[in-house]
C-alpha cells in the first residue's frame, strides 16, 4: 500500500475506534478496541518505514515530531494493558 492508502486506512480505523469509545459506558471494555489499536499501530509502523526510506531531511524532522507524540500515546495504551494483565496479541 502507498503512504496515502495507509493514511486513509488509518483514518478509517481511528474513526471506528472513536465510534466504539463514544458508545462505551464508563468503565466498560470492548475487545474490538484491542484489535483496532493493534491494527492502527501496524499501519503507523508501515507508514514510518515508508517515510524513513525516502523523506527529505525536513520532512523526516517533521515526521519524527509526530512519531514522538504518537509513541507516547500508544505507550500509555500498552502500559494500561500490561497493568491489567491483558495479553496483547495483535499478530
Amino acid at each position: 500500500m502507498s503512504f496515502r492508502e495507509l493514511n486513509q486506512s488509518l483514518e478509517i480505523v481511528l474513526e471506528k475506534i472513536g465510534t466504539i469509545e463514544d458508545n462505551l459506558a464508563e468503565g466498560e471494555d470492548d475487545l474490538r478496541l484491542d484489535r483496532l489499536y493493534g491494527l492502527a499501530n501496524k499501519i503507523v509502523e508501515r507508514m514510518d518505514s515508508i517515510v524513513r526510506a525516502g523523506a527529505s531531511p525536513e520532512a523526516l524532522a517533521q515526521w519524527n515530531t509526530v512519531m514522538a507524540s504518537y509513541e507516547k500515546r500508544f505507550e500509555k495504551y500498552t502500559d494500561t494493558l500490561l497493568e491489567e494483565d491483558t495479553l496483547l496479541d495483535i499478530q
